[in-house]
C-alpha cells in the first residue's frame, strides 16, 4: 500500500476498508538503506499470530533469500522487526465507517487529486502509523522462539526504533542525526548490509557530484561521524571550492553562509581527531 499520493482521510479510509474485511491486521514496513514509499498490510480471517520457525524457513528457501537479499532483508530477524502495529492499537485511528466498496469507489476518484504529492505527505502518513508502533512479541507464538532468539530479536527491534528516527532525520535533511541513529543501530547489528548503505547516503552523493557545495559538507560530516577524519576533510575540501567558486548553492541557496561556519567547526574537530589518532 502506498503511503504517499494519499491524503490522511484516504490513508485511513485505505486501512480500515482492509480491516473490515481482515479483522485481524498487521502493518509491515521494510525500511531498507534509504525511506521507501509503501507499508505491507497482512490480513488473517481469525487469530493473527506470527510462527518465527516459518519466518525461519522461508528465508531459508533459495529464491526467497535471493529476492530479499536484493533489499537487505535476507534475515528473518529483520523480516519480523518490520512489524510496525496491529489492528488492536489502529483502532481509534481507523475509527468511522466509510470504507471502499465497489459501489462507492472513493479511492477512484478522490485518490488522484493528491496522485503526484510524495514528500511530505509520506513523511506525515508514516509519522501517523508509526504513532500506533508496538512490538510483535506478543502475537509470536511462544514455542517458535529459544530465549537467545528472543533476546535477538530484541536488538532488531530496537535497531528499527532507530533506523526509523534516523530516515525520519534524513527526510528533513537533518544528516548528523540521521547518521548518529543510523550508527547506533550498526552497533547493535555490526553486520547489517543495509545500514552500512543507508550511512553512505547516496542521494547526497547525486546532489554533491551535481555540484552542491552543501552536500560535499553533509557528506564529510557524516564521514566524520563514522571516524573517518582524513575522508571527511577531503569532502570539506571540496565543499569550500563548491561555495567559493558558485555564489549560491543549487538547492539551499538561503543555508550557504550558515553553514561556513558549521563546516570551519567540523574542519577544526576533523584535524584533531587526525591528530589524536597519530
Amino acid at each position: 500500500m502506498p503511503i504517499g499520493g494519499l491524503s490522511d482521510a484516504m490513508f485511513r479510509l485505505t486501512l480500515r476498508t482492509f480491516h473490515r474485511v481482515y479483522p485481524e491486521m498487521a502493518v509491515f514496513y521494510p525500511q531498507s538503506h534509504k525511506p521507501i514509499h509503501y507499508v505491507l498490510l497482512v490480513g488473517w480471517k481469525d487469530h493473527m499470530q506470527f510462527d518465527f520457525r516459518r519466518f525461519v524457513e522461508m528465508v531459508a528457501e533459495t529464491d526467497v533469500q535471493a529476492d530479499l537479499a536484493d533489499i537487505y532483508y535476507d534475515n528473518p530477524f529483520k523480516l519480523l522487526s518490520s512489524f510496525v502495529t496491529s489492528a488492536e492499537q489502529l483502532k481509534a485511528y481507523l475509527a468511522g465507517d466509510v470504507v471502499n466498496t465497489q459501489d462507492l469507489p472513493i479511492l477512484e476518484f478522490e485518490a488522484p487529486k493528491r496522485g503526484y504529492q510524495t514528500g511530505e505527505i509520506e513523511y506525515r502518513n508514516l509519522r501517523r502509523l508509526l504513532e500506533h508502533r508496538t512490538s510483535a512479541k506478543p502475537w509470536i507464538v511462544p514455542a517458535t522462539m529459544s530465549d537467545k532468539q528472543q533476546s535477538r530479536h530484541t536488538d532488531y527491534e530496537h535497531a528499527m526504533e532507530m533506523t526509523l528516527r534516523g530516515q525520519f532525520f534524513e527526510m528533513v535533511v537533518e544528516i548528523e542525526r540521521a547518521c548518529v541513529e543510523y550508527l547506533g543501530a550498526a552497533d547493535l547489528l555490526p553486520n547489517d548490509r543495509g545500514l552500512k548503505k543507508a550511512l553512505e547516503f547516496e542521494w547526497l552523493e547525486t546532489f554533491a557530484h551535481d555540484g552542491d557545495g552543501i552536500a560535499w559538507g553533509l557528506l564529510g560530516r557524516s564521514l566524520q561521524l563514522q571516524k573517518r577524519p582524513q575522508e571527511a576533510l577531503e569532502h570539506f575540501d571540496r565543499c569550500e571550492h563548491v561555495l567559493a567558486t558558485t555564489s549560491t548553492s543549487p538547492h539551499q541557496p538561503h543555508v550557504a553562509a550558515g553553514f561556513r561556519r558549521k563546516l570551519r567547526l567540523w574542519r577544526e574537530q576533523a584535524l584533531a581527531e587526525m591528530k589524536d589518532t597519530r
